[in-house]
């Protein structure tokens, strides 16, 4: 395998790193929630995923947006009709996602 083809297959765990604004008292706490995340949960969010529960849902995207410097918030949804709209607390673009 060439050195190329191992660094394309990192995955975006693997290839994460705090923020350089990140106070440095905070910079060893940071990695280690990011240490102790599933590594799906560092990947990007694609359209169609589905889960279980809402909550399962918003984990993922919480422990992503984490990775990045946002959250995310319900922006609304029901539980009881299994769809969720989630959103950038900065941004306000939706992520739709059903369970």
């Amino acid at each position: 395998m060439s050195l190329s083809t191992a660094t394309s297959t990192l995955s975006a765990k693997q290839t994460w790193t705090p923020h350089p604004s990140l106070p440095k008292e905070l910079v060893s706490v940071v990695i280690k929630v990011v240490e102790e995340m599933p590594e799906l949960h560092c990947e990007e969010p694609m359209d169609g995923e589905q889960y279980a529960w809402p909550n399962m849902a918003l984990d993922k995207l919480q422990d992503y947006a984490f990775t990045k410097g946002f959250a995310v918030v319900t922006l609304s949804g029901s539980e009881k009709k299994g769809r969720i709209r989630y959103g950038c607390v900065h941004h306000g673009k939706p992520e739709i996602l059903e369970n």
